[in-house]
């Protein structure tokens, strides 16, 4: 019976070490989804730019159902916002549900010249 014990001790140690670090990777992992749809979302806004001279002011502009589009699993809302003068545009993953306690990398951002942003507390590296 002690050794049960002794073994169920080890197991909680070993859990509390580890759920944490787990749950880190899970958002990392859910933030490589909303990289993709900026990405994807500027590919569409230079195409947007090619045809019409000008960025598109929403996301249903560009051909999305709703001008706050949901990444594939709903972990992030994307939207885009444009500047007249000069032309540029800025597009904004807003992280939903269990992602919005992500602290490291809170709203993740692109903006017309390729530059990468995050409002978190870490760094543009760390996020993107």
């Amino acid at each position: 019976m002690i050794e049960l014990m002794i073994v169920i001790i080890i197991m909680v140690i070993i859990i509390s070490f580890a759920y944490p670090a787990y749950n880190d990777q899970i958002r990392k992992s859910r933030r490589a989804e909303a990289t993709g749809k900026l990405l994807e979302v500027a590919g569409a806004q230079e195409r947007f730019f090619t045809r019409n001279n000008a960025y598109a002011a929403n996301m249903t502009a560009l051909g999305y159902g709703a001008d706050n589009e949901p990444t594939a699993n709903g972990h992030y809302l994307v939207s885009t916002a444009r500047v007249v003068n000069p032309p540029s545009y800025t597009i904004t993953a807003t992280p939903q549900g269990d992602q919005a306690n992500d602290a490291l990398c809170a709203n993740l951002t692109l903006n017309s010249l390729g530059q990468k942003g995050e409002t978190g507390t870490g760094q543009v590296k760390d996020c993107w």
